[in-house]
């Protein structure tokens, strides 16, 4: 998770969407998702400035024989500005905290599955539908 979190984190600051390749399965749609926005950023010339995310904790859950494994971990994405290739200001980034939910599953080494991202109060309390 953190290797996929880093790549993710690299792919939109260089941008370069080929850091995402090969870590998930194609039907991980957040995944598809992550990797099409820094794909568009590389098209518009843009990218995100700084660090997007910080990991605090990662909490996990293993079953299935060791096949599968959950894991939950308390994120953070960064205040952080989105930039062209002169590095003007495209867009200012208000972060905030979220719960990651990240199923791996075991097919000749550890695959992404599943991403689920639940937004929360800074406090870690939910926000509510």
């Amino acid at each position: 998770m953190a290797d996929y979190l880093d790549r993710l984190d690299r792919s939109w600051q260089r941008p370069d969407p080929r850091l995402l390749d090969n870590r998930a399965l194609p039907s991980c749609g957040t995944c598809t998702n992550f990797r099409k926005a820094a794909a568009g950023l590389l098209t518009k010339g843009q990218r995100h400035e700084g660090h997007i995310l910080r990991v605090d904790h990662v909490s996990v859950v293993i079953w299935g024989r060791g096949k599968k494994v959950n894991l939950a971990a308390d994120t953070w994405q960064l205040d952080h500005d989105m930039v062209d290739a002169r590095g003007a200001t495209v867009r200012t980034i208000k972060g905030g905290r979220a719960n990651v939910y990240v199923e791996l599953s075991y097919r000749g080494r550890w695959w992404v599955e599943a991403i689920h991202i639940e937004r929360v109060r800074d406090d870690g309390t939910y926000l509510g539908p």
